[in-house]
C-alpha cells in the first residue's frame, strides 16, 4: 500500500522481531477483566435494560453475535510505535475493552480471534468469526514513514454479498468515531473511509470492516492512544456506530433528508453514547 495510508493492516507478515513484553503489572486488572469478555455469552446483569439493550428482532432471525479481530499477534507483531511498543499489544488491549463496552450496553455476545499471543492466517480470523455473525471488525493500528501523518482511517471490501452492507457498516462506525473524537478533543486528522480488497474482508462471511484506529508512528497519536479518557470516547464512537447499523440506520448519503426528521432508529431503541449530528454523518 502508499506509505500515506499505512501498512498496520498487513495480515501476513513474513517475519518479525520478537516484541517487547507489557510492563509489569500494568493493565493487567484491566486484562484480566476484559477476558471474561469472551468467556461468557450471557449478557451482564444491568440495572435498566431498556436504556442499554437495543431490540433487534425486526433486522436479526438469531441471536446476534459480533466478532471482534485484534490484528496481528504471535510471530507477527504488526507495526512498532515510536515508543517501540508492537501494535499487536496495543490493539489486543483496546479490542479487549471494546469487547467489554459492546456486552454492556448493548447486550449482545461478543468474541475475539484471539485472546493472546496465537499467530493467526487470514482463513483461521475469518472461520474464527463464525457464520452466525452479525458483522466482523478487524481491529488495527496505522504506521506511516512520514511521522506527521495522522488520525483515523476506515476500510471495507465491496466484493462479494455484504459489499453494500459492509460500506454501510464503515460509514456509520467512521463517523460516530469522528464525531465523538472532535466533540472531547476538538482535533482529529478524518483519513476517510476507503474500499480496500484486504483478505480479511473479502473472506468474511459478514458484513466487515477494518478500522485503523491511530497513527503509532505519530507521538500525538500514540499518546492518545494510550491515554484511557481517549480510548474511552473512541470506543464508545465504536459502540454507537454498532448500535446504529445494528437497528437499521441507512447508508448516511442515501437518505440525507429523510435523516433530517428521523431519529437514528426510526422506531427502534438505540443504546447511543449521544445524540447523533445528522450533518456529519451526511458528509
Amino acid at each position: 500500500p502508499d506509505p500515506e495510508q499505512g501498512q498496520g493492516q498487513k495480515e501476513e507478515a513474513a517475519s518479525a522481531p520478537t516484541a517487547h513484553p507489557d510492563p509489569p503489572g500494568q493493565n493487567e486488572a484491566r486484562r484480566a477483566s476484559a477476558s471474561q469478555a469472551f468467556q461468557d455469552d450471557r449478557p451482564p446483569e444491568r440495572r435498566d435494560k431498556a436504556e442499554t439493550m437495543i431490540h433487534l428482532a425486526r433486522t436479526f432471525c438469531h441471536p446476534v453475535s459480533i466478532v471482534i479481530d485484534p490484528g496481528h499477534g504471535g510471530s507477527d507483531p504488526g507495526a512498532r510505535s515510536v515508543a517501540e511498543t508492537w501494535e499487536k499489544d496495543i490493539v489486543l488491549e483496546v479490542a479487549q475493552e471494546l469487547a467489554l463496552r459492546i456486552r454492556e450496553r448493548l447486550g449482545v455476545s461478543v468474541g475475539l480471534t484471539r485472546a493472546g499471543e496465537e499467530t493467526l492466517s487470514i482463513a483461521e480470523r475469518v472461520a474464527r468469526g463464525g457464520g452466525d455473525a452479525a458483522l466482523f471488525l478487524s481491529l488495527h493500528a496505522n504506521t506511516s514513514p512520514r511521522p506527521w501523518m495522522r488520525g483515523v482511517e476506515t476500510f471495507y471490501s465491496a466484493s462479494g454479498r455484504y459489499g453494500p452492507e459492509s460500506r454501510r457498516l464503515s460509514h456509520l462506525v467512521h463517523s460516530r468515531i469522528v464525531e465523538a473524537i472532535d466533540t472531547d478533543y476538538g482535533s482529529i486528522r478524518d483519513g476517510g473511509v476507503k474500499r480496500r480488497g484486504f483478505g480479511v474482508l473479502r473472506r468474511a462471511g459478514t458484513p466487515a470492516m477494518l478500522l485503523e484506529a491511530a497513527y503509532i508512528s505519530n507521538p500525538t497519536d500514540l499518546a492518545r492512544l494510550a491515554d484511557s479518557s481517549y480510548r474511552d470516547v473512541t470506543i464508545n464512537g465504536i459502540v454507537d456506530g454498532i448500535a446504529d447499523f445494528l437497528s437499521g440506520v441507512p447508508y448516511p448519503e442515501m437518505e440525507v433528508t429523510r435523516r433530517k426528521r428521523e431519529s437514528p432508529a426510526g422506531d427502534l431503541h438505540v443504546a447511543s453514547h449521544r445524540t447523533p449530528a445528522p450533518d456529519r454523518l451526511h458528509r
